[in-house]
């Protein structure tokens, strides 16, 4: 998606025409977004496959995960494997990158995106695990939006009148639920 991105903006264009306004601006939440997924997956790689995080001195020792930023075009490629440190250096990076482009305008169903409170909130994980406190409540403060945080928890097991399974399964993944 960023390799696209790219081209379509030297080119000037989209496939349907002249890059003008609003698809500019479009094409840019788009990248946005593109940034923080990828962020977001290595974050998940990173703390599955690796050590956890212990600050910017201790993690230059512990073996990260290849941190890939281009499209592959090879079979069976051979990546270099950086330090946690690293991995989380680039981590940042794409998730700051995301945060200054993503929006929320372009949504038909912004629950279902990177959108601005899912990035805030993404954010405020990341720099909880990477103990940079003054930041985590700067984005979680930026996740609420001003709104209480009781109305946004989920309450799935105080509601008592599900008829199966797939009721929970509706209810707990509605978009009209606050806390999703």
């Amino acid at each position: 998606v960023l390799e696209k991105a790219e081209e379509f903006e030297k080119a000037g264009k989209t496939g349907d025409g002249e890059l003008v306004g609003d698809e500019l601006a479009k094409l840019q939440a788009v990248k946005g977004e593109a940034y923080l997924i990828r962020a977001y997956h290595y974050f998940i790689l990173c703390n599955v496959f690796c050590l956890p995080y212990r600050g910017p001195e201790l993690s230059k020792s512990i073996p990260g995960v290849p941190y890939v930023t281009k499209p592959e075009t090879t079979v069976k490629p051979s990546y270099e494997r950086g330090t946690l440190a690293t991995d989380y250096e680039m981590i940042e990076a794409d998730l700051q990158k995301g945060l200054e482009l993503v929006t929320d305008l372009y949504y038909v169903s912004p629950k279902y995106h990177f959108n601005k409170a899912a990035a805030n909130a993404f954010a405020a994980r990341f720099y909880l695990f990477k103990r940079d406190y003054p930041k985590v409540v700067e984005y979680a403060t930026a996740a609420f939006k001003g709104n209480d945080p009781k109305t946004m928890l989920n309450d799935v097991w105080a509601k008592k009148d599900f008829y199966n399974g797939f009721d929970i399964f509706k209810y707990a993944t509605s978009t009209e639920r606050a806390g999703n």
